[in-house]
């Protein structure tokens, strides 16, 4: 027969397994709003991220814009989706691309760090730089 000292140890150490149990974000496709735009253009675009333990208020997005094999610009936005609750949002990026960005083609990379540090796996799309 279980004691109840034995049931409270058991079930605290379930309690505090349960409440140290932090999720990785899942960042789903990368949408730019445009596919063209010359050095020095803001761009924008939206994705959707689940984060199942719902930390994602506070966290930030990593935006990197690389062209020609190099990086050229890198941006870390905050997470504020206004509910601290939600584990599945749609988030919105806007930054300023380089005026010194070599024209060609492009890829703009997002990777979402939630509260806790945990960053999501990374989602890609193209761009060309006019």
């Amino acid at each position: 027969m279980l004691s109840i000292k034995r049931f409270v140890f058991i079930a605290a150490g379930v309690l505090i397994a349960a409440c140290s149990f932090n999720e990785t974000p899942e960042l789903s496709t990368l949408k730019l709003s445009q596919t063209e735009v010359a050095a020095g253009d803001t761009i924008t675009g939206t994705a959707t991220v689940e984060d199942d333990d719902a930390d994602l208020s506070g966290g930030k997005m990593i935006v990197k814009v690389s062209a020609e094999g190099a990086l050229t610009d890198t941006r870390e936005l905050p997470i504020d989706i206004g509910d601290d609750s939600a584990s599945k949002a749609s988030v919105s990026i806007s930054m300023q691309i380089s005026n010194k960005a070599p024209k060609g083609v492009a890829t703009v990379e997002l990777v979402v760090q939630d509260k806790a540090g945990h960053k999501s796996n990374a989602q890609t799309a193209p761009l060309t730089i006019k």
